[in-house]
C-alpha cells in the first residue's frame, strides 16, 4: 500500500507541473487497524453480539453475528471492524455487547486498544466475562526503493571524466519525473536515496546527463526484479576512444515497518515530564501569571499536560510517570540555590501514577508553598537524567516533554545533550508556554540546521519537536496534533537506523528470562533465525516460577482482585515479595476502581530491560 509520505513526496516534486494526487487519494492512504473482537467466559447457554462504533468518525459500524460460546465458553467473531488510526489524536469507541437481548456498553479509545502489550485489549465487564480485542494493522507494510548507483572508468588518463562532467540523473515513471538526482562525488558515487516503490511501479527509467544536459546512457527497471541475483553492472557507457564509464547498480526493494509493527510487537512507551518554575513564570498565586491555580480554570501548563499526556498515556502499561521540575528553590532543603533537576513528588522514585495525579500533585507543591521560583532555565540536567535511566532499555521508548517559558540559559549545552539522545530510544517535546522569545527552541528542533555537539558529534536523527502553546491554547486537539504527529515517525526512525525489526524485537521480548539488558552489539550477534515465535508472545512464555525472576517490584496501595476495570491476566496473585531477588518501591500507585489501569497482571515477570531508578 502506498503511504502518505509517498503522496506528499509526489506532490512536492510535481508542485509546478499541475500532477497533484487529491485529497480523496491521500485521505484512502491513511494508516488503517483492524479490531477483532473476541469474549472468554462467557455463559454457554447465552447469545451474544457486538456492536462498536468511532464517535464522531466518518465510518460505519461494526455489528457482529450472534453468537454462542464454544464449549470452553470463548466465542471468536469472525468478521472484523477496520478503522483509520491516528497516534496524535483521541478517537473515542463505544462498544455495546449485547448479552441475551441485555446491552453492556464498554467506552475506551482507539489508542488505549492499540496501546495494550502486544496490541490485545483485555477489560472485565460482567463478573469474569472478558471482552477482548485484538488490534492489527491493515494492509502489507510500505515497500521502498534504495537507489544506489556509482561509476568507474578504465582508463586512467580520463579518470576525472564524471567529475568534469558533473554527470547526474533522473527518475521517471509513467512519463512523471520522480527524483533528479545532486552530481556524482569524488569517489564516483551517486548520494543514495529512498523512493517509495508505488511510485516507480512496475518499471521506472533511469536517464544519465552530462553537465550540458545531454543525454548519455538511459536504462529500466522492473521493481519486482530489484532484488534478484543479477549482476551489479548495468551499462557500459562509451566517452572517448574505446574508454568507458562502467555504472554499477546495487539498488534494492527494501521493507519499511510502520509504527503500529513496532508496537504490536511490544514496543512501550513511557513519558517523562520536565516543568518550568523559574521566576519569570511570576508568582502563582498572582492572576494571570503563567503557573496562576487562582480561579477555577486550568493554567496553560496544566492544560499542555493533560492534552498531550492523556494520548501518549494510553501506550504506557503501568500509568508511571517520572515528573521533574527545575528553577525553583526546594523550600525544605538546606540549599537555598536553584534546583536544575528534582521529583516533582518530593520523593526518592520521581514516578507518578497517572496524568490526574500529576496534576494534583503539581497544585501541592504551590499550594503548600514548597517552592521558591528563581531561574535559571536549563535543559541539559533534565535530558541527561532521562537519558542516564533509559539507556539499558532499547525496548522501551521515552518521550520526555518540556514545559517552558523563557529562553534557555544552557543552549550548548543542551544541544549536547540531545545529540547523545539521538542515539537513544528518546523523543524530546518542548511546549513553549506564554509569550518569550523561542528563537533559540528553533534551534534545537534542529529541522534547517542539524544539531552538533560541542565536540564535533552530529545527531543520529531527529528527535525535538518545539510547539508554540500561545498558538494552539484554544484548541486543544491541534495542540497534540502538532506535538504528537512526530512521534510515530522518529520511533520507527530509531530501530530503523539499529536494525531491530518488529520480528526481532518479539523474540527479545519472548527471551527476556535469558537475556538481560542487552547492549546493540549483543544484539547484533544473536542468532534470530534459531528461534522461531509466534505472532502472539506472552508476558512469560515458558511459565517460570516468582523464584527466577531477577527483579521485580514491590508495590503499596496494589489494586484488589475484583477490579474488573484491572485489564489484563491475573496469574501473579499468589505472588511473594519474599522470593523476588531485586526489588522497587512506587507510591500513587493505582486504586482497583482506576479505569485506565490497563496492562498485563504478570508485570512482575517483565524483568528484561526494566531499568533501577
Amino acid at each position: 500500500m502506498a503511504n502518505v509520505k509517498a503522496i506528499k513526496y509526489f506532490n512536492n516534486l510535481n508542485a509546478t507541473e499541475n500532477k497533484q494526487m487529491s485529497e480523496d487519494d491521500l485521505e484512502s492512504l491513511n494508516e488503517k487497524v483492524k479490531l477483532e473482537f473476541s469474549l472468554e467466559n462467557a455463559i454457554h447457554d447465552f447469545s451474544y453480539s457486538i456492536k462498536a462504533n468511532l464517535i464522531n468518525e466518518k465510518l460505519s459500524s461494526y455489528n457482529s453475528e450472534q453468537r454462542k460460546p464454544h464449549t470452553d465458553n470463548s466465542i471468536i467473531f469472525e468478521n472484523f471492524y477496520v478503522c483509520d488510526y491516528y497516534f496524535e489524536k483521541e478517537q473515542k469507541i463505544q462498544i455495546i455487547i449485547n448479552k441475551n437481548n441485555n446491552p453492556i456498553t464498554i467506552n475506551t479509545t482507539l489508542g488505549c486498544i492499540v496501546g495494550s502489550r502486544y496490541s490485545k485489549f483485555i477489560k472485565k465487564y460482567d463478573g469474569n466475562e472478558t471482552l477482548v480485542i485484538k488490534a492489527e494493522k491493515m494492509g502489507k507494510n510500505d515497500l521502498f526503493v534504495d537507489l544506489k548507483f556509482s561509476m568507474k572508468e578504465n582508463d586512467k588518463d580520463h579518470s576525472n571524466y564524471f567529475i568534469n562532467n558533473k554527470i547526474l540523473y533522473v527518475i521517471t515513471c509513467k512519463d512523471c519525473k520522480i527524483y533528479s538526482s545532486e552530481a556524482i562525488n569524488n569517489e564516483g558515487q551517486f548520494n543514495t536515496v529512498e523512493i517509495p516503490s508505488c511510485l516507480l511501479y512496475p518499471y521506472y527509467t533511469v536517464n544519465f546527463y552530462n553537465c550540458y544536459n545531454q543525454l548519455i546512457s538511459t536504462f529500466n527497471k522492473n521493481v519486482d526484479e530489484l532484488n534478484s541475483d543479477q549482476d551489479k553492472l548495468q551499462l557500459k557507457i562509451p566517452i572517448y576512444n574505446n574508454n568507458y564509464l562502467f555504472l554499477y547498480d546495487y539498488s534494492e526493494l527494501k521493507e519499511h515497518f510502520s509504527f503500529l509493527d513496532f508496537i504490536g510487537a511490544g514496543i512501550r512507551i513511557g513519558l517523562s515530564i520536565g516543568i518550568d518554575f523559574t521566576g519569570s513564570n511570576g508568582h502563582p498565586l498572582d492572576d494571570g501569571t503563567l503557573h496562576s491555580i487562582k480561579g477555577k480554570k486550568p493554567n496553560d501548563y496544566e492544560r499542555a499536560i493533560k492534552a498531550c499526556g492523556d494520548i501518549v498515556a494510553y501506550y504506557d502499561y503501568d500509568k508511571l510517570f517520572p515528573v521533574y521540575g527545575f528553577g525553583a528553590i526546594l523550600n525544605n532543603s538546606q540549599n537555598k540555590e536553584a534546583s536544575m533537576c528534582f521529583n516533582l513528588n518530593f520523593q526518592n522514585n520521581a514516578d507518578i501514577y497517572t496524568i490526574d495525579n500529576i496534576i494534583k500533585i503539581y497544585h501541592e507543591c504551590i499550594e503548600k508553598d514548597k517552592l521558591t521560583f528563581a531561574g535559571p532555565t536549563e535543559f541539559a540536567p533534565i535530558i541527561n537524567k532521562v537519558i542516564s535511566k533509559i539507556t539499558k532499555n532499547k525496548l522501551e521508548y521515552h518521550i520526555l516533554m518540556i514545559l517552558t517559558d523563557g529562553v534557555i540559559d544552557d543552549l550548548q549545552e543542551t544541544i549536547d545533550a540531545l545529540v547523545d539522545g539521538s542515539f537513544e530510544p528518546l523523543s524530546v517535546i518542548i511546549v513553549g508556554i506564554g509569550d518569550a522569545d523561542f528563537k533559540k527552541m528553533e534551534i534545537l528542533d534542529g529541522d534547517e540546521v542539524p544539531l552538533v555537539s560541542s565536540k564535533g558529534k552530529k545527531r543520529l536523527r531527529d528527535l525535538v519537536q518545539f510547539v508554540p502553546f500561545s498558538k494552539f491554547q484554544n484548541d486543544e486537539i491541534k495542540l497534540s496534533k502538532q506535538v504528537l504527529e512526530e512521534i510515530p515517525k522518529q520511533i520507527v526512525d530509531y530501530y530503523t537506523i539499529n536494525n531491530l525489526t518488529p520480528h526481532k524485537i518479539k523474540i527479545l521480548l519472548s527471551q527476556k528470562n535469558k537475556i538481560e539488558y542487552p547492549s546493540f552489539d549483543e544484539i547484533n550477534k544473536f542468532n534470530f533465525d534459531e528461534i522461531p515465535t509466534n505472532e502472539t508472545i506472552y508476558i512469560n512464555p515458558n511459565n517460570k516460577k516468582t523464584s527466577e525472576i531477577h527483579e521485580s517490584k514491590t508495590y503499596t496501595n496494589l489494586p484488589n482482585d475484583d477490579d474488573d476495570n484491572y485489564n489484563h491476566d491475573k496469574n501473579d496473585n499468589n505472588k511473594k515479595t519474599s522470593e523476588i531477588h531485586v526489588s522497587k518501591t512506587y507510591t500513587n500507585l493505582p486504586n482497583d476502581d482506576d479505569d485506565n489501569y490497563n496492562h498485563d497482571k504478570n508485570d512482575n515477570n517483565f524483568s528484561l530491560f526494566n531499568n533501577d531508578n
